[in-house]
């Protein structure tokens, strides 16, 4: 079975998530991961070895050869047509909103702003528009939201991991 290179744009507590899930992947051979220094996605990554990559450095000369796949996993940075080009498979994200209702960095504040009654997250193909790409898996984990308690930041963690573990399991090659 040929392995899936894949590089990984992200940070955080979502961003070390999606990590340990890659890792643990036998079809998954993470070729970089792109995070801010001193994050704890950037632990991680020099804990075991692999090749890390400052978050905002990613372009297509300069990225590794040979990636199937990009996986954004809460990075703010921007990925270009180019390094998108130069994937096999394509560069996929997910944004915690039902896209695409509140695209952008203050999605989770919107949402709780304006008391949406449903709040979920998206994982979608990433585009030349923020958040704006065709979806490949959208789900609900609130109902009524009213107000922060309602609903902690907490669920829109575990609806993340939950939905890239779903995504993983159900995805095979050439299927992506």
């Amino acid at each position: 079975m040929k392995k899936i290179r894949a590089i990984l744009c992200g940070q955080r507590s979502f961003g070390a998530a999606v990590y340990a899930m890659l890792r643990k992947r036998p079809g998954i051979d993470l070729a970089a991961v792109y995070a801010p220094a001193g994050d704890k996605l950037a632990g991680l990554t020099e804990l075991y070895h692999t090749p890390l990559r400052i978050a905002g450095t990613l372009r297509a000369d300069t990225m590794p050869a040979g990636c199937d796949l990009l996986i954004a996993a809460h990075s703010h940075d921007f990925v270009s047509t180019a390094v998108r080009n130069r994937l096999a498979l394509g560069a996929i994200g997910y944004h915690p909103s039902l896209l695409p209702l509140h695209r952008g960095r203050d999605a989770v504040r919107w949402t709780i702003r304006d008391r949406d009654r449903i709040a979920g997250g998206t994982v979608f193909w990433l585009s030349d528009t923020v958040d704006g790409g065709s979806q490949r898996r959208t789900g609900a984990w609130c109902d009524r939201m009213t107000t922060p308690a309602s609903c902690g930041g907490g669920s829109f963690f575990r609806w993340g991991c939950a939905s890239w573990k779903a995504f993983s399991t159900t995805s095979k090659e050439g299927s992506w």
